[in-house]
């Protein structure tokens, strides 16, 4: 091995160090030629942007989860020299410094959506790391908010100020609240036997803002007074991510079915899903007739369905003059669509009725 002693460039960048070796024998070798990359001093820090938001108040473990890291913010901080490039961090520290010399070498501020600082106390946790592998290339900071419930900080936007040696960076951040109300929306996918669908929970806080990630959900799904249907869960996201969690579900069989998703603080939505054949309904009277058709009475009282495929009571409504519900009698229950006015009457509900059912007509 051989090794050779130069001053560094006067400047940072890459330069290109080559070298011929002559033998004792007087034989030539050129290696090839390696890449030397000088940095510059720092002159500027760079925040990365923030994933996700932190919560206002020291966060216990959440639906039994082993650890919880909402109320931890985490971002990685790099310097640039005078040309843009990366470079050292100016921590001034030899690797593996202790807690004290990391709190001396880098001094943290938070101002709050009024600019007013926050004192320390309310979020006392921060720390900082650096990989020694990257001699300092950059710093991974963390962030932890530990004010109690009684003391949470208010939701919205913040402050964080980093001063490294005479350098200064700044990043807004999100501090959001715990979980104010969960909404269900549309199911996406194929509402029919055998088909695959995936309904999404958009989870906010007070302010209508995403609740930071890492919120727990539970899911839950069953049918409704039916063993015709069954909803097999394929997947399910057991916390947010950007204030949402999916789950996904194979549906064997038709019927009525209830999906319900719910996270702490009792907030809960449900969506109440008919599982039918989507292809047109076959009736007595041709493909063109209207679904009326496929009853055996469409006067109040008893009613057989004929149609050769199941139908939304819904859908059937839609075409009946004169009549308000469709019931029928199930499994030791009677399931209930009426309609007063063009609105659903509360406590009624769609279902799906399939050939053969025997349905109770009513005005």
């Amino acid at each position: 091995m051989i090794t050779l002693a130069h001053p560094g460039p006067d400047k940072p960048g890459v330069a290109q160090v080559r070298a011929t070796v002559i033998t004792n024998d007087g034989e030539v070798f050129n290696p090839p030629p390696i890449a030397v990359t000088f940095l510059g001093a720092a002159e500027s820090l760079v925040i990365s942007e923030p994933t996700a938001s932190i919560l206002n108040v020291d966060a216990p473990p959440d639906g039994g989860a082993e650890t919880d890291d909402r109320d931890v913010l985490a971002l990685s901080v790099t310097a640039l020299d005078k040309n843009g490039k990366q470079t050292n961090v100016p921590v001034g520290l030899l690797p593996n410094p202790t807690r004290e010399q990391r709190s001396r070498a880098v001094r943290v501020t938070i101002r709050d959506p009024d600019g007013d600082v926050v004192p320390a106390s309310r979020y006392g946790g921060w720390d900082w790391t650096y990989d020694t592998s990257q001699e300092r290339i950059s710093l991974d900071f963390k962030l932890q908010i530990n004010a109690s419930q009684e003391n949470a900080l208010d939701i919205g936007e913040y402050t964080l100020e980093l001063r490294i040696g005479g350098l200064k960076a700044e990043r807004a951040f999100r501090v959001s609240g715990g979980p104010a109300s969960l909404t269900l929306g549309e199911p996406e996918g194929a509402l029919e036997p055998n088909g695959q669908f995936t309904i999404t929970a958009a989870v906010a806080d007070a302010e209508g803002n995403p609740v930071p990630d890492g919120t727990a959900v539970r899911w839950e799904s069953r049918s409704v007074a039916s063993e015709r249907v069954v909803l097999v869960q394929l997947a399910a996201d057991r916390a947010t991510t950007a204030g949402n969690a999916s789950a996904s579900y194979l549906a064997i069989g038709p019927g009525t079915a209830v999906v319900a998703a719910q996270t702490s603080g009792d907030m809960r939505d449900a969506a109440l899903l008919t599982i039918a054949d989507p292809s047109a309904v076959v009736i007595a009277g041709g493909s063109d007739a209207p679904p009326a058709a496929g009853l055996s009475s469409r006067t109040p009282g008893f009613s057989t369905w004929l149609g050769g495929k199941a139908i939304a009571a819904s859908a059937l409504l839609d075409s009946l003059a004169g009549i308000d519900s469709i019931s029928l009698w199930q499994y030791g229950r009677w399931l209930r669509y009426e309609r007063s006015d063009g609105r659903i009457v509360p406590g009624s509900f769609d279902f799906t009725i399939m050939p053969g059912d025997v349905l109770s007509l009513g005005e």
